[in-house]
């Protein structure tokens, strides 16, 4: 069985001055969430070996916060310059050149794809992951190239929201 963990970055600050959308930061909240969110991951035993992300700042820097919560090396972080802002399709490619054996991997990216990703590969509708929010599906599948649309079993989805504050 594969376990695809997808997460959507964390709250970001607006760009400022010549700073482009690419090199956004996180903000205080976003900081707080991506640590916030990884400590319930790791409260799930969820620990991939093997975390694809995009390389925008905000991104990288999710991955980062969210392994560390996890245990897991950041040496086990790459980044794909294909998943920033990237359609489903894209996703999907990326996903299926995958020749590792683990059967736990993490994807890090960016709405409105991420979504469209998670919306496409499930058996439950997705309609928007906030900021932090991370989809959980598995496959009955051995070998990555091998997953396709409508697959999946979404196993559980997680927000900060469902802690009570309001999301976006």
């Amino acid at each position: 069985m594969l376990k695809l963990i997808l997460l959507r970055h964390a709250k970001s600050a607006w760009a400022q001055g010549a700073q482009s959308d690419f090199e956004r930061h996180l903000n205080e909240r976003g900081e707080h969430d991506a640590k916030m969110i990884g400590q319930r991951m790791s409260a799930r035993g969820i620990k991939p070996g093997k975390i694809l992300s995009s390389p925008a700042t905000r991104a990288k820097r999710t991955s980062k916060l969210v392994s560390a919560e996890l245990g897991v090396s950041e040496t086990a972080i790459s980044y794909d310059r294909r998943i920033y802002l990237a359609e489903p399709g894209d996703l999907m490619a990326v996903l299926r050149e995958l020749t590792v054996e683990t059967p736990e991997i993490m994807v890090v990216g960016h709405n409105p794809g991420i979504t469209g990703f998670a919306g496409r590969l499930a058996d439950a509708h997705v309609d928007n992951m906030p900021t932090s929010s991370y989809a959980e599906i598995t496959f009955e599948l051995e070998k990555w190239k091998d997953v396709d649309w409508e697959t999946g079993t979404l196993t559980h989805f997680d927000w900060p929201a469902k802690t009570g504050r309001t999301e976006d």
